[in-house]
């Protein structure tokens, strides 16, 4: 088998999580999941839906979305991301979470495909290839980014990155 090397999380300053197809990125999701519904609307995009929104009265139909933080190591620092996905990525990660705490363990995240036939699959590293007492101790001191609307976050309120052993795989 082939596989790339050096394949990274977007280093730029951006908040959100983007991996292209074939990338895979470790980390640790953090903090509660904002799950909320959206619709498409034909030459506007997508559109937070708020209840009893006109969209839904007009009989548009809704997606579900959520967004969490996580964690990554970029350019030698532990810095949160927005991971923004829909219903089946959701519903696989609150099945692994039953097993394998989330918020304490160090997971692959990894895109396959293009658009509409991407697939994302989420698999919890094995604790023997990290120290789960030092990895927590790191997290607690990484701030988290608030999980609103895409128009209500602001680049500013990016936090501050964290620095991290360049020997932990994470």
């Amino acid at each position: 088998m082939q596989f790339k090397d050096g394949v990274k999380v977007n280093e730029g300053g951006g908040m959100f999580l983007k991996l292209e197809d074939g990338e895979t990125v470790m980390g640790v999701f953090r903090g509660e999941p904002r799950e909320y519904d959206i619709h498409y609307i034909q030459g506007k995009g997508y559109i937070d839906c708020v209840s009893g929104c006109v969209h839904c009265t007009d009989g548009v139909k809704q997606s579900f979305r959520f967004r969490v933080n996580f964690v990554v190591k970029v350019n030698g620092a532990l810095t949160p991301k927005i991971f923004e996905n829909g219903v089946l990525i959701y519903n696989a990660m609150k099945e692994l979470n039953k097993d394998y705490p989330l918020e304490s363990t160090l997971v692959k995240l990894t895109r396959t495909g293009l658009k509409k036939d991407t697939v994302y699959s989420v698999l919890p590293v094995p604790p023997s290839k990290y120290d789960p007492k030092e990895l927590a101790a790191r997290l607690s001191d990484v701030q988290l980014l608030p999980l609103e609307s895409k128009k209500a976050v602001q680049e500013e309120s990016f936090p501050e990155q964290v620095p991290f052993d360049e020997q932990n795989p994470f």
